[in-house]
């Protein structure tokens, strides 16, 4: 899945966050150098929280329940229905940023061990997914015990 928007956004120097909500929902942050907000999206997985955001940021001003009807009448057509490992990460109250280095975009997992030992472990990639499979493929915690499995 692409995010074209996203990729852009973080090229342009804005920084994408991923937290969990009160609500136990995957919230999906993109704020530009000064902190203003340029995107949101909100969902009970991950990736379609990412997708809201994409397309909020090109949304222009326009006011969040518009953009939010407007991307479930036409990119949601499918939801996605298993967790997948961001889903799962984002539930254990860990979360994940999304910045620009030169050319490469960092994929940031931040968290605890199932000690309470904080970590923070990084994917590099020239592709937001690449650097988001990387920051997966072996985060210090997960090596014989995951705390998400």
């Amino acid at each position: 899945m692409e995010l074209t928007n996203i990729e852009q956004a973080v090229r342009e120097g804005c920084t994408v966050y991923g937290i969990r909500s009160k609500q136990g929902r995957c919230v999906v942050i993109i704020k530009d150098t000064d902190k203003q907000l340029k995107g949101f999206g909100e969902h009970k997985h991950a990736i379609t929280a990412l997708q809201k955001a994409d397309f909020d940021y090109t949304a222009e001003g326009r006011q969040y329940s518009e953009t939010c009807n407007e991307l479930q009448a036409e990119q949601l057509v499918q939801s996605v229905t298993k967790a997948d490992d961001l889903d799962i990460w984002i539930q254990h109250g860990c979360t994940f940023d999304i910045v620009s280095e030169k050319h490469n975009f960092l994929f940031v997992l931040s968290g605890s061990n199932q000690n309470g030992k904080r970590f923070s472990h990084t994917g590099r990639g020239p592709t937001l997914f690449e650097a988001q499979l990387a920051a997966f493929t072996a985060p210090p915690c997960w090596a014989k015990k995951s705390p998400l499995r």
